[in-house]
């Protein structure tokens, strides 16, 4: 098996518009993302909305696939 080469495919950094930013790797670090380029306003729903299903189910449908996204990490 010395022959075998593994290759790490994940990207590391992508940009987000015009912003290079590091791939979250775990979910606290999506949601320092969140925090960085989201209203304070739209923060605070998406907190709310990972910790109570009723303001999941009130939020906006974008607000709602990132909070999804959050879940996407392993815990």
């Amino acid at each position: 098996m010395s022959n075998v080469i593994s290759l790490n495919t994940r990207k590391e950094v992508e940009f987000l518009g015009d912003v290079k930013i590091q791939i979250p790797k775990t979910g606290v670090d999506y949601l320092f993302l969140c925090k960085q380029f989201l209203t304070i306003e739209d923060y605070e729903e998406i907190l709310l909305s990972i910790m109570d299903e009723e303001y999941y189910k009130k939020a906006d449908v974008q607000l709602q696939a990132i909070v999804d996204g959050y879940f996407k990490f392993d815990k």
